[in-house]
C-alpha cells in the first residue's frame, strides 16, 4: 500500500509569512531580507527561514549586490498561481499602503469589515470589497484618488473613509464607534522615496 508523502508545496499554504514575502516580491520587483522584514508582518528569523524554504522549492532566485542578497520571484508558471493567491490575500495591505502613502496629511490607515475579519481568522465569502478608513487631516480629493489608483490594482472597489485624529481617537459617531470594536487591519504607509 502506498503511503500519502506530502508534497513539498503544501508548505507554502501553512505559513503566514510565504504568501506575504511572495506578494512583497510581486509588487516591489527584488528585495533584501531586511526590506521584506519591514514589509511583512513576521520577525527577521521567520523571514530568512521561508526565504530558505523559497529559494529551494525553487520559487525565488538569490542574486548578490556587494555583500547583500536580494531576493526576486522567478519566472516558473506555479509562481504566476502564487502571486495570485498571495495578492488576493495580503496585496491589499501593499497596494493600499503604497497609495495612501502619497495622500499628505494621512497618519494612519486601517481595514476594517469583512476583509479585516477574514484577515484575523474569521471564516466566511470572499470579500467583494475593501472598506479603509483614513486618519489625518487631508482631502476628500487626494483620498478618492488613492483609493482608485488602489481599486484597480486590486480589481475591487476600496471605499475609504476619512476621519480627523481627535474623531478616531475619540469617537462620537456610533458607526465609528461600532467600527472601533471589531477586527482592524492596521496599513503600513509607504511613504514616497
Amino acid at each position: 500500500m502506498a503511503r500519502n508523502v506530502a508534497s513539498p508545496l503544501a508548505a507554502l499554504f501553512v505559513s503566514n509569512a510565504i504568501p506575504q514575502i511572495i506578494a512583497a516580491l510581486s509588487l516591489h520587483g527584488s528585495a533584501t531580507a531586511g526590506e521584506l522584514t519591514e514589509r511583512v508582518s513576521v520577525g527577521s528569523r521567520a523571514v530568512h527561514y521561508e526565504l530558505n524554504r523559497l529559494r529551494n522549492l525553487g520559487i525565488l532566485t538569490i542574486t548578490r549586490v556587494h555583500r547583500v542578497q536580494v531576493y526576486t520571484l522567478t519566472t516558473d508558471p506555479l509562481v504566476h498561481h502564487l502571486v495570485s493567491i498571495s495578492l488576493l490575500a495580503y496585496g491589499p495591505l501593499h497596494i493600499i499602503g503604497q497609495n495612501l502613502g502619497n495622500v499628505q496629511g494621512i497618519e494612519q490607515a486601517f481595514i476594517f469589515g469583512s476583509w479585516a475579519r477574514r484577515y484575523h481568522g474569521e471564516i466566511g465569502r470572499i470579500p467583494n470589497d475593501i472598506d479603509v478608513y483614513a486618519v489625518g487631516d487631508t482631502s476628500r480629493n487626494d483620498i478618492s484618488e488613492a483609493s482608485e489608483f488602489s481599486s484597480d490594482r486590486l480589481g475591487r472597489p476600496v471605499n475609504t473613509r476619512r476621519v480627523t485624529t481627535e474623531e478616531w481617537n475619540n469617537p462620537v459617531d456610533p458607526f465609528l464607534k461600532l467600527i472601533r470594536e471589531q477586527p482592524l487591519v492596521e496599513i503600513e504607509l509607504q511613504l514616497p522615496k
